[in-house]
């Protein structure tokens, strides 16, 4: 075998006589090494038998040879020097030397060595690491997908001599070439090697959902989800049947929320009821190595390299359709926004997002055959973030994260889903459902956080778990004196009963319990937004200030709790400095300001501030007008809130239609209801 002369560090290649002993230690009369027995397998499995007499009796041939990923590299040039009977010159390139493994490099030595007369083999995860002279001579291009259930099986076979029983294909999904290897140990069998990979996956990269996951169709509390999941699913069994093809699937979707509604669990339970194996990953994973730009670069590459991988080892070995495989970004806002980056900023992150974008391009692409063998793979994109603005808007738009889904609070058919799972049956029916009515809108981590606390409740007291240790969970007594808990209670059922008496939106509950920094809270699904005029957005804010409005009325005075960066206060004054600065449902139809920065106009423009103020004052008598007139419902709503500490919408709803007044059946001194044209 000619050794000629290489650029590169070829300390770890077998010499002549280490590729005799490696050589014979694929005879049937020796075990083969673990990662002879792999590459063997592959071998074995993968190529045709053309293509395994090319690479057996090779000679004077160019010939690229592509693996998922760089751990596959070191491997395949010893299996490759095993099987060579002639003179042959190979490079192999992993990528770990960011000046040296380019395309601009090795081209003479490419050239020598064929010029003697020498096959030459390059090996790579990516032929943008091989000298570019070798691609463009390349006579035979091979590409090396990974290891499917029919090479593992071999591959045990080759090395334990026992024929081995997978549980799915997806024993090794996410484990490279290593972590595999690492499985083959002297005098296992076959059911060990098996039971190690296994273990090895399921602490992997991979993730692997629960088997208790609630069924896809009944996970209401999914919302969006749920609709895109069960379509996915019904394309998946299309694509998998030939009938539709890959570039139809609906592959790439964003979900995005408030923190704690479950969008990675989501996601995870479309997977698993699509039978498709998730890789889970975060951009903050790619600068855990190092702050470099190429090794970020090569990291998302990497990403997507193995996710094609796990997607064209299919499960026969046959070459049929690759399985899907869904690369989960989560907090993908970690990318930033490239209208929000200074030059400075934007300087050091363009070569990152640019990368990002082409990869996801590449991704989408789908499977496809080029002139170097099969690249890609069948890849479903999922993203998932709290703060949807901070998403480059590349990134969502038509061709990459396409559909943008948005998980809410969970209404109560929901909040019952999630006290199921969580449950587990330690509840009966009427119980979850008595307290789905408390737990409607909550998040899905509150009601599991709820959920615990009840069971430790329960475990401490030394006794089964009941309904009133979850009641109080989520309801947990505050040390308030009565006074302040009947402050509380007449402002929120001030809210409510405005809501009820202008039939703004719809009322879904109203508590009176310490919730993080809330004391009180009253829930009410808005208006559609193809809805919301001049007349709709005061309505809220009249329902915002009758809070303050009910305090007044029965206490003499308002308290702070509609004060606050987040009050009530703050609510209305924005909403009406948008209709003003944003709108153009003012005094004047000029855009001044986005709804975001309205209070910054507010602050700056006398004028805006005095029409503001006069807007808010005329809102905060109307308000007063519909508590004066609704106080004794009010008062009612307010003794059943102090005593139960949670009302439904359905029982204030049954309060004020019994004794209740509308608010168009008042007459509100001072009050004309705004319409087209006129303004105040």
């Amino acid at each position: 075998m000619i050794r000629p002369s290489n650029p590169e560090p070829q300390d770890d290649l077998p010499a002549p006589e280490e590729a005799s002993e490696e050589r014979a230690a694929m005879s049937p009369f020796r075990r083969p090494s673990a990662p002879l027995a792999l590459f063997r397998a592959v071998f074995e499995t993968t190529l045709d038998a053309a293509q395994r007499a090319l690479l057996e009796n090779s000679v004077n041939l160019a010939i690229v040879f592509t693996v998922p990923s760089a751990a596959w590299v070191k491997p395949a040039e010893r299996f490759c020097a095993s099987l060579s009977r002639s003179s042959w010159f190979c490079i192999a390139r992993d990528g770990t030397d960011r000046f040296r493994h380019k395309s601009s490099l090795g081209n003479d030595e490419v050239a020598s060595a064929l010029g003697r007369g020498c096959c030459t083999v390059g090996i790579a995860p990516s032929i943008d690491l091989l000298p570019a002279a070798l691609l463009a001579a390349a006579d035979h291009s091979i590409s090396i997908a990974g290891l499917n259930g029919k090479a593992l099986s071999r591959a045990i076979e080759l090395f334990t001599g026992d024929s081995a029983k997978l549980p799915d294909d997806n024993v090794c999904a996410g484990l490279d070439f290593d972590e595999i290897a690492t499985a083959f140990r002297p005098g296992s069998d076959a059911e060990a090697i098996v039971e190690r990979l296994t273990r090895a996956r399921d602490r992997g990269p991979v993730a692997t959902v629960a088997a208790r996951l609630p069924d896809l169709e009944a996970a209401h509390e999914l919302g969006p989800l749920r609709t895109y999941g069960l379509e996915l699913k019904r394309d998946l069994e299309a694509y998998r049947a030939s009938s539709l093809p890959w570039t139809d699937v609906g592959r790439a979707f964003l979900c995005h929320s408030e923190p704690g509604c479950g969008k990675t669990y989501g996601i995870k339970l479309v997977m698993d009821a699509c039978s498709v194996p998730i890789l889970p990953m975060s951009i903050s994973e790619l600068f855990t190595k190092s702050a470099h730009l190429d090794e970020v670069i090569r990291g998302i590459r990497e990403v997507y390299a193995k996710a094609a991988a796990m997607s064209a080892a299919t499960s026969d070995g046959s070459g049929g359709t690759p399985r899907p495989v869904c690369v989960l970004w989560d907090e993908c806002d970690a990318l930033p926004n490239r209208a929000t980056l200074d030059r400075r900023g934007a300087d050091y992150w363009r070569p990152v997002i640019t990368e990002f974008m082409l990869s996801v391009d590449t991704a989408l692409a789908g499977p496809r055959r080029t002139s170097n063998g099969t690249e890609g793979g069948a890849i479903i994109l999922a993203a998932a973030t709290n703060y949807l603005a901070g998403v480059d808007a590349a990134l969502r738009r038509p061709g990459r994260f396409e559909r943008i889904l948005e998980l809410g609070r969970q209404d109560r058919a929901g909040a019952a889903n999630v006290l199921r799972h969580h449950l587990r049956g330690s509840l009966g029916e009427a119980d979850i459902e008595a307290a789905a009515r408390i737990a409607e809108r909550l998040t899905s981590a509150e009601i599991a956080g709820h959920v615990q606390t009840a069971r430790r409740s329960a475990r401490q007291a030394n006794r089964a778990l009941h309904v009133d240790d979850l009641v109080a969970a989520m309801l947990p007594a505050s040390p308030m004196t009565m006074e302040k808990l009947f402050r509380i209670c007449i402002h929120e059922s001030g809210h409510a009963i405005g809501s009820l008496a202008l039939g703004y939106g719809t009322l879904l509950s109203l508590s009176a319990s310490e919730r993080g920094i809330s004391l009180g809270r009253t829930d009410i699904d808005p208006p559609d937004d193809d809805q919301f005029t001049r007349a709709t957005i005061e309505d809220h804010v009249t329902v915002d200030l009758c809070g303050r409005a009910a305090e007044r009325i029965f206490l003499s005075a308002e308290g702070v709790g509609s004060g606050g960066e987040q009050g009530d206060v703050a609510t209305a004054t924005r909403l009406i400095a948008g209709l003003h600065a944003s709108a153009g449902l003012g005094d004047s139809i000029a855009y001044l300001a986005s709804w975001e920065n309205a209070l910054q106009a507010v602050r700056a423009d006398r004028g805006i501030r005095r029409a503001v103020e006069r807007d808010l004052r005329r809102l905060e008598t109307r308000a007063l007008d519909i508590m004066r007139v609704n106080r004794h419902v009010l008062l009612e709503l307010a003794e059943l809130l102090m005593e139960q500490r949670h009302v439904d919408g359905d029982e204030a709803r049954a309060i004020f239609d019994r004794c209740g007044t509308p608010a168009d059946q008042i007459l509100i001194a001072d009050w004309r209801p705004p319409h087209a044209g006129s303004y105040h």
